[in-house]
Order: structure tokens, then sequence, then C-alpha cells
């Protein structure tokens, strides 16, 4: 039970949910602002702030930048999910790692430190967004403060594209499609080591004044468990007053009020969760859960958990001469296309071979059909032993026989399809107080077949030009002979339209069984664009452009849930950006 003495003794001017690289980005501008105008030490902080984090207060930054595929799978900080059955990768189920901790999810991501198309990506936002200047000036802003700090690495990509073509071999890269870039920038340390948005933004500022200490209240191993409404106010719009939170570790339950706003950074898929389990969602689907909401108040806001997107990643590995420089070279051949982003890199097959070909069997037919007879059953466990089995086997094999260990880190380069705008998309919902259910929807939308097929294309041109001489390994020989059975299955002659139909399916059937997340989750909280006089765009908003939840008071969102689309890039500096761009509007509502 909480009190009137536990609300009073936990008050705030702001309390934000989640410390990820959103809340990190808005951290910075007010603690760099509140320095300026305290310079008098004498001067009492402006506003108080209290972040709200799940995770542990230690940092993942012992870890390489490389073993990006490791971190996230295996750190026991994380939050991990698991997606339901994708009906269009054969009922596989996908993990939803979701980083913990202070830094979020540039905990475990790959510290690309990619901006977004500045001209492209944002037409479909609010107007003040649409021409990209807003978050352009944001990004290079935070950017050039992370290299001030020392966090920016400048990893120059090697002349022969991480020595795939061998010594002997200089690169070729006559192929008007091919953009080599110079150098990746990356959120490590000289030596490689990971550096996370909160070291790289905030801590600076909290270790060069004393003032912070009155500004910042940082509660860590918290969860936040419910939002309050003020329940006395009857009237429109409705008012957000604080935080229900459990301590972790003694699980005590308090009461953390905010003065003046309540502002969830907590990311695509724990945002809207949060906002269901206190009343704020499709109202019809909300009143089916048992769940004991702030005295049965409800606030109807369709677009809660819908339009979940993700970039789609599809692999293709190749054997390749000894890469003397391939720990210090992370990435070679970069290229970005209208709709597809290219990336080869190599060191992931180390760590994300196993996840990768294990992965295809692990499937769920019981949660796919009504029909749970024995068979249905059979087929249940049969698929989640073989899926464990393989999985277990092939990362002893890869950490403990040395010769293969050498092989997947010296001798292999993974050429890596991302899809940057697919138009599937999926949802996020509750189906009790306590489950969450994950559906990302991949592939369901069949123009993004095509979208597969024509970046497939685009990287066979680079692996023909670029790799040459190299041994395709995944699908290799697999695509082959799916090529075979189809053509043989379809008894089609071996004329030009039939065999490129055939291809077209190989490579269809080779991407449902193989395709990866990206885990740049985005849209659930989407905002609205007031530029366009779609009326369902409209009703699936969430919040408006300047992050405001629709028809609250005191509650906004700042993450990549309020993403209207994809971007054309990894998502940690844009969301940095956008909690950049709320501290000014804050600032300027003050």
């Amino acid at each position: 039970m909480m009190n009137q003495e536990d609300e009073v003794a936990h008050q705030y001017d702001y309390v934000i949910i989640g410390a990820g690289p959103s809340a990190c980005g808005l951290l910075h501008d007010v603690l760099s602002r509140e320095q300026h105008i305290n310079s008098n030490k004498h001067q009492t902080p402006k506003r108080t702030i209290c972040i709200i984090e799940s995770g542990a207060q230690q940092q993942t930054s012992s870890t390489y930048a490389k073993d990006w595929p490791k971190t996230a799978f295996t750190n026991s900080n994380n939050n991990n999910f698991i997606s339901t059955p994708q009906s269009a990768l054969n009922n596989r189920i996908l993990d939803i790692p979701i980083g913990s901790g202070l830094g979020g999810g540039s905990n475990i991501n790959a510290c690309l430190l990619s901006s977004p198309n500045y001209a492209h990506d944002f037409i479909k936002w609010p107007s003040k967004y649409q021409d990209g200047k807003l978050i352009s000036n944001a990004c290079e802003h935070l950017f050039n403060v992370m290299r001030k700090n020392g966090s920016v690495n400048d990893r120059r990509v090697c002349d022969k594209f991480m020595n795939v073509l061998g010594d002997e071999n200089v690169s070729n890269s006559s192929c008007c499609d091919i953009q080599q870039q110079e150098s990746v920038r990356l959120a490590t340390t000289n030596d490689g080591m990971r550096v996370n948005y909160f070291e790289s933004l905030v801590q600076p500022l909290l270790e060069q004044q004393r003032v912070a200490e009155d500004i910042l209240t940082i509660r860590t191993n918290t969860i936040a468990e419910q939002l309050l409404w003020d329940e006395n106010n009857n009237k429109q719009p409705k008012q957000i007053t604080g935080v229900v939170c459990k301590d972790q570790q003694s699980n005590q339950k308090y009461i953390i009020s905010a003065k003046k706003e309540v502002i969830l950074c907590a990311g695509a898929i724990e945002s809207p969760v949060l906002l269901m389990r206190s009343g704020i969602g499709d109202e019809s689907e909300l009143r089916k859960l048992d769940i004991h909401i702030n005295n049965k108040l409800f606030h109807h806001l369709l677009g809660v958990g819908k339009k979940l997107k993700d970039h789609l990643v599809i692999p293709r590995a190749f054997f390749t001469s000894s890469q003397v420089d391939c720990c210090q070279s992370l990435n070679g051949v970069q290229t970005i296309f209208n709709d597809t982003f290219v990336l080869m890199d190599g060191c992931v097959l180390k760590h994300a071979g196993p996840l990768m070909v294990s992965s295809v069997f692990r499937r769920d037919y019981q949660h796919t059909t009504n029909n749970n007879n024995i068979i249905t059953c059979i087929k249940q466990y049969a698929f989640h032993i073989i899926y464990t089995l393989i999985l277990t086997i092939l990362q002893w094999a890869v950490k403990y026989i040395k010769p293969l260990t050498h092989f997947m880190t010296y001798h292999t380069s993974t050429l890596l399809i991302t899809i940057l705008h697919p138009k599937s998309h999926g949802t996020v919902t509750l189906t009790s107080s306590n489950q969450i259910r994950i559906d990302p929807g991949y592939l369901i939308d069949e123009s993004d077949l095509d979208s597969v097929v024509h970046a497939w294309n685009r990287s066979t041109k680079i692996k023909d030009t670029v790799m040459n001489k190299c041994w395709e390994i995944l699908p290799g020989l697999l695509y082959k002979v799916y090529s075979s059975l189809l053509s043989c299955w379809r008894g089609s002659s071996k004329s030009i339209s039939s065999l490129s139909t055939n291809e077209e399916e190989a490579i269809i059937t080779y991407v449902k069984q193989f395709m990866q997340p990206y885990f740049h989750y985005i849209g659930t909280c989407s905002m609205i664009n007031n530029t366009t006089s779609n009326s369902n765009q409209e009703e699936e908003a969430v919040v408006d452009e300047n992050f405001k939840v629709i028809g609250m008071q005191g509650l906004r969102i700042c993450d990549a849930s309020v993403f209207v689309d994809c971007i054309s890039a990894p998502t940690a500096l844009t969301c940095a950006s956008l909690g950049y761009v709320l501290s000014d509007i804050l600032i300027k509502e003050d």
C-alpha cells in the first residue's frame, strides 16, 4: 500500500522513464544549460529530474563493439523478449533483446554512429521536421560532443575491402552501385571498447558540475509499473501526476510524483506496454484484460502498440582469404540505395553464426493452429529439441574448437543486406497484466518480397565485383539446391523467364528461413502528421509534434516509438537527437 507520505517524499519536476539514447540526449542539453545558467554556485537549480531505469547501474563498456551479437543475446541484464510465430517466416520465433541499464540500447548495439537521410526520412513527419534540419542540427551537435568527449572512433575502411581478395588483388570498384566509404563512425574508444550514450553525453557533465547533484536523481533497478492519474480531475484533458514504481531489490512499491511531466523514454516495446498497463490505448481491448487500472479510468488511443516496424537483415556469408586486420577494421563495404543498406562486416559469424543457423529450427506450431493434436505437439517439441541442440553444439564448437574459431574470425565475411523501409508492420499488445505479445509482422506485406529480391540482386553485383574469388557458404550450395528442386517441382523449361522465376523463389525461400531482425523497433506510439488529410493516420497517432500524448496533460513520449516510419540508418543517434529537440521544447515552455 502507498500513502501520502510516500508520495510527498519523492517529488520532482520531471520524471523520465528509461535511460537510453533519447533520455541521454535530453539530459545532456538540460544539464549543459543548467551548467551555463548556474555559474553562481549559490543559485538554486531551476528544475529537478528523476530517471527511472529498470536495469542495473553498471555499464557494459567492458565489451568490444565487434562482439555486439554476443552482448545483445547473452547479457543477463537485458530485457529479452521473443516474438510470436511469424507466419511469413515459416512460423519462426525470433529473439527481441532490449538493452537496459544506463545507456539503454547503446549497451548492446553495434555502436554505429549513422545519420538518417535528412532529405527523405522525415517527409511523413509533422511539418517542423520534414526538411530534416531540426534533426540534422541535433545529430551533428551530439556527434561533435561525443567526439570531444573521446567517444568517437573513425574506423578506416581497408583499401582492399577487408583483404577478402588477398594481398595480391586490389579491389575493383568499377561497379557504379558500389560506394566505398573512407571510414565508419563508431561509438567506441581507440581500442574498440564500447562507449554507451550515457557515458558519452551525460557522465562528463555529472563529473564537471556539482549543481547536477541537485538536479538529477537516478534510480536504477527500479521498474515503472503504472502511470498515476489525477482521479479527481473529471475534465478533459486528463492529467498524469506520477509513476508507481517497484524497487527490484527490496520489492517495495512507492510513488514518484511529477510536478510538471512524466516523459517516457523506454523504447518502442516498453513505452506502449506501460501506457496500456495504465489504461491508455485501445479501450475496447484494455477492458478485456484483468488489470487494476487507476480506478478503471481509460484514455482511448487506438494507435498505442500499433505500427511496429523494424529493419530486415538478410545475411550472405563468404569464405575469404586471411583477413589480418579483421578485428581492427570492422566494416569493408557500405552502400546505401533508395531502400537498401548493405554492410560487409568481418566479425559477425563468430557469435551470430550459431544464432542464425539454429534460428531456422526455432518454430512454434502450437500457437498457430487450434488443432492441438498429437502431431502438432510432436512438431512443437521436435523443433524445440533440434533448435536447442544445434545452438548448443555450434556455440560450444565456435568457442572451444580453436581451428573453427580461427576460421570464423579471420576467414569469413558477412554481407548484410538490410531492407530499410519495409511496408510490413506488427503490434505490441498485452494479453494480461504481465504477459506481452510482440508480433513484428515481418514480410506480411508481399510488396516487401519485391524489395528483398531487388536488394539481393544489388548485393550480387557487389559479390561479383568485390568478392568474385570468395566462396559463398551461406546460402551458397543451399541456394543452388533450392533452385534445382524448385525447377524440377515446377517441371518448367530452361527458358530465361522461368529460370528467373525459380531464382526469385529460391531467394524468397532462403530469406524466409534465414532473415534476421535488426532490432531497430519503431512506430508503436507514432507522432501525428499534421500536413495530411488521412483520417486513419490521425486516429493511429499517439503524440503531437511536441511529443505530448494526445488528449493527456503531464505526459510525453520521446523515443523510437514516436517515429512515423523507418529511417535509413540505425536508430540510436536519431533517438538521442529527438531527446535534444525535446529539451529545447521544454525549456522554451518553461
